[in-house]
């Protein structure tokens, strides 16, 4: 896995790391709304108050994936000139639950070609679950006095019960990579360590690549490490360069954490109001989609050298 100074062509961040970590990012919708912000498909305005959404390009027209076409839909921006605002209500967060589950189900149809189902790891979730029946059973049968189990059956049981439950409930047990896979999950890898990994100035001269940074934001934030990669530039003494598919609003004076922090906030808050308004209408459940992690700004940092 060499470094590697740019994403996996033609491949969106959701996609690259849901092949790379053989699960889906938690930050997958974010930084879809992202890539396709720097891609010139539409526009991210906000404040303290409220976020908009404004569609720049024709959903049918635009270079995205049926995927990303979907999402967009279901937030109504199909047409350009097309707004989404979000607000903080149940219908709000509806149409977002929606949205999430409309990409992360392209992402899924778009990741047959680099995963396919694992026998190996689908016997080892069976034999977890049969190993925690018969665990179970011994118990039972141990407790009601029909049956005392030696101390030389449990323990083995126990063990092989608690290990393979472990590994049955790692997504990327279910999977293996094909031949096409391997070789995203060596590109976005490779791409990874780039944006983690602190390297010297005479390597990564940040002022030299100033309009690296929002290009390869959507990537960090769904690879999770978007504070490492704004630290990058901060360790060198270079302001992060202003992102130019996002219109800040705010009183305060803008900031990339900031403007992540509220973002995450106004999502959070509508899928709450959606999940709250189904609670009370008796329906229960949940939807697919859902809040952030957060933590899409500067600050943090750590790893290694190259």
């Amino acid at each position: 896995m060499p470094v590697l100074f740019e994403p996996p062509e033609g491949v969106g961040p959701a996609l690259g790391v849901r092949v790379l970590h053989e699960q889906r990012s938690p930050d997958d919708l974010k930084a879809t709304l992202f890539d396709l912000g720097e891609r010139g498909v539409l526009k991210l305005s906000g404040s303290e108050q409220e976020w908009v959404i404004d569609l720049l390009q024709p959903a049918d027209g635009a270079p995205i994936s049926q995927g990303e076409r979907f999402m967009l839909m279901h937030l109504g921006l199909a047409e350009a000139g097309d707004r989404f605002t979000v607000g903080r209500d149940a219908t709000s967060g509806q149409k977002i639950g929606e949205a999430h589950d409309a990409l992360r189900t392209g992402v899924e149809a778009d990741a047959a070609r680099y995963l396919s189902a694992s026998g190996a790891g689908f016997a080892a979730i069976v034999a977890g679950w049969l190993a925690t029946v018969a665990l179970l059973l011994c118990a039972g049968f141990y407790h009601f006095g029909t049956f005392d189990p030696p101390l030389w059956l449990l323990v083995p049981v126990f063990i092989l019960s608690f290990g393979l439950i472990v590994m049955a409930c790692d997504p990327a047990v279910r999977t293996v990579r094909t031949t096409d896979g391997r070789d995203l999950w060596t590109r976005a890898g490779g791409f990874s360590r780039f944006l983690t990994t602190d390297s010297s100035e005479s390597r990564f001269d940040a002022a030299a690549h100033l309009d690296w940074y929002p290009r390869y934001l959507a990537w960090a934030v769904a690879l999770g490490v978007a504070d490492r990669w704004a630290l990058r530039y901060e360790a060198q003494g270079v302001a992060l360069p202003a992102v130019p598919w996002i219109f800040w609003y705010g009183f305060a004076p803008f900031h990339v954490s900031s403007m992540s922090t509220s973002f995450d906030s106004a999502i959070n808050s509508a899928t709450t109001a959606y999940a709250a308004s189904r609670v009370s209408s008796g329906v229960g459940g949940s939807f697919g989609g859902g809040g952030f992690s957060g933590g899409s700004g500067g600050g943090g940092g750590g790893g290694g050298s190259w």
